[in-house]
């Protein structure tokens, strides 16, 4: 922690320990860039929970989407399993870091059911909040297993079906539908259990169609990234340790897909200006570039060299930028690094867009 906050002395840590004990309960992260990255992009937000990656410990991240369609940390946690109210700690640690965005929130997808439903609604007053799609048809698909004792082939159908609902009569029928193929007992759970929150998980009553969905993608590949570092037989200090390394600005971009960027660029750039781009974010990507947040400017150092990027990301003063007066490595990489888009051009004027075919926005 103490290397952290010689890089990023902005940076907010929340310690909990187990009452009258020398033994970490919780700790809590967020980074000076998480805040920014909230504050930007915090109309829809998922709070994520993995418990499959330790016998002891519980790892909690509220993520947003960023303009390049990629999922970004806003919060991340680890906690000992079964820490209580573990929700409305990470929740309220975030607002109290960035106040701003207690009215921000428009919508908050949540992986499981909590107890803590008005806290959050205290909290983000004006956000609708959600139940993620697929955890909700996971559950109710094994419990339906579990109840039924045997497997019926139309039992993941149905339950697509009723989730996907485009309207309240179609969710009606597949509720009526249900009588007919399963056993009372489920029937009686889920009007029970799920029934009364269908405005927080079915598709009818949805913030946006199919958002959480979108989400979910994001979790999973963010789940893949920390699968590949976390492992069970590590101390909590060791995880710690991990979470501030993934903090990095070659953490963060080891994920990313150049591909798409380089082919919309391909199709309004000439050739020369394409390849130079091609080759400015495949140099982004693998580059270790330390990047700092100033409040007229990014800083990048590459180990070697300091480069200085305006505060909009459309200037630098590289070499490769004086040249060709067009987006260089740097730029990239702190656009990548803000969750700025990589395929806009906000000034008509600008000389990369007189070089291209199109001068219009387009944001992946």
């Amino acid at each position: 922690l103490g290397e952290l906050f010689v890089v990023d002395p902005a940076a907010k840590v929340k310690l909990a320990f187990v009452e009258n004990h020398c033994i970490m309960k919780y700790a809590i992260l967020i980074t000076s860039n998480m805040k920014n990255l909230c504050l930007k992009f915090s109309r829809v937000l998922y709070l994520s929970k993995i418990t499959h990656m330790s016998d002891e410990f519980d790892f909690y991240t509220v993520l947003c989407e960023d303009a390049n369609g990629r999922g970004r940390e806003c919060v991340c946690c680890i906690a000992k399993k079964d820490t209580p109210n573990i929700f409305r700690f990470i929740l309220v640690s975030l607002v109290q870091s960035v106040p701003e965005i207690k009215y921000q929130v428009n919508c908050l997808i949540i992986e499981n059911y909590s107890e803590e439903l008005d806290v959050i609604r205290d909290l983000l007053p004006k956000a609708q909040i959600q139940f993620c799609r697929t955890w909700v048809l996971e559950t109710l698909y094994n419990k339906a297993i579990e109840m039924e004792g045997f497997f019926h082939d139309n039992i993941w159908d149905l339950l697509c079906n009723l989730a996907n609902s485009s309207s309240p009569s179609s969710y009606a029928d597949c509720l009526r539908k249900m009588k007919t193929v399963f056993c009372k007992g489920f029937v009686q759970y889920f009007k029970s259990t799920w029934h009364p929150y269908k405005e927080m998980w079915v598709e009818s009553w949805a913030f946006e169609p199919s958002k959480g969905n979108v989400f979910r993608s994001l979790v999973s590949a963010h789940q893949q990234l920390l699968a590949s570092e976390l492992h069970s037989t590590r101390k909590f200090a060791d995880y710690v340790k991990i979470l501030c390394k993934l903090q990095t600005q070659k953490a963060e971009t080891v994920d990313f897909d150049e591909v798409e960027v380089s082919k919309h660029y391909h199709e309004i750039c000439p050739v020369e200006l394409a390849d130079l781009v091609d080759e400015e974010i495949s140099a982004a990507k693998s580059g270790c570039f330390k990047i700092r947040n100033h409040s007229d400017c990014f800083l990048l150092s590459d180990g070697t060299s300091d480069y200085t990027v305006n505060q909009e990301q459309t200037s630098c003063s590289c070499t490769i930028y004086a040249l060709t007066l067009s987006y260089c490595r740097h730029i990239f990489a702190a656009r990548l690094w803000s969750g700025e888009s990589l395929f806009s051009f906000p000034d008509p004027c600008n000389n990369i867009s007189t070089k291209c075919k199109s001068t219009s926005t387009a944001i992946l």
